[in-house]
């Protein structure tokens, strides 16, 4: 049976700091898939944050044929945040190519990174 399937899942957000929940501008948000629903991968999308710190990873949905009765495996797949001054942030997304097309993780808080200290007598 002819089925419209999920190859990629979408993933939206909004990425902000622990420091007031600012909305952070410029941080790469990188979706690491394993494998996609056409069983192609590793795959690696990404995209940066707007000024309002929202981000959005678009879905990619292709025609397939599928058998009745046959189950598809639900998928986790990783979504890694990374921005200077902040520590990079790791967050799991889950989906299945017969679900939804998206997932959309909320407010992701990210923290300043700890300043680094430099030892006596070097430069």
């Amino acid at each position: 049976m002819p089925a419209r399937l999920l190859d990629t899942p979408g993933v939206t957000g909004r990425v902000v700091s622990a420091d007031g929940g600012t909305p952070i501008a410029g941080a790469t948000v990188r979706l690491d898939l394993k494998h996609s629903g056409s069983g192609i991968g590793p795959i690696g999308l990404s995209t940066v944050t707007d000024s309002s710190g929202a981000f959005e990873i678009a879905p990619h949905k292709k025609w397939s044929v599928i058998i009745l009765g046959a189950d598809y495996f639900p998928m986790v797949d990783r979504l890694e945040i990374s921005k200077d001054g902040y520590e990079t942030m790791k967050a799991d997304v889950h989906w299945s190519a017969t679900g939804r097309t998206g997932s959309a993780p909320g407010t992701l808080v990210m923290r300043p990174a700890a300043p680094i200290e430099m030892l006596k007598g070097t430069r």
